[in-house]
């Protein structure tokens, strides 16, 4: 049932039904992480999810939580790995649409040094 609330969640995101959208991506996350626990990928998206939702409605405090929820999990899953890279990238690109320029420069200084340990080429701008 969960990927189906998300999918009609992130339709009424599309759509700036806000509320309604909230209110599914809650009910998603709480199934989610009653079957998977709190640190799990799937809790982690629909964390994604939720943060991306107060960003849009520029109620960037909670979404700033969120995001660091959803780094934290993301941490705990990969640890220094190859993988986490594209998730310190992506994880800067949503501080630098809250404007936290100084965190999101962390966050890229980390993907750089995890791509140099590993090898691994520079992503495509």
């Amino acid at each position: 049932m969960a990927p189906y609330l998300k999918k009609l969640a992130l339709l009424y995101q599309n759509q700036g039904k806000y509320n309604q959208a909230e209110s599914l991506f809650i009910r998603v996350l709480t199934i989610n992480e009653s079957s998977y626990g709190k640190t799990h990928s799937f809790v982690a998206s629909d964390l994604m999810n939720l943060a991306e939702l107060f960003r849009l409605r520029k109620e960037n405090d909670q979404a700033l939580h969120l995001y660091n929820r959803v780094l934290s999990i993301w941490e705990e899953i990969l640890g220094e790995s190859p993988e986490m890279n594209s998730v310190l990238d992506h994880m800067a690109d949503k501080y630098e649409a809250l404007k936290k320029k100084k965190t999101a420069r962390k966050l890229r200084k980390r993907a750089r040094d995890i791509r140099k340990k590993y090898n691994l080429q520079e992503p495509v701008q």
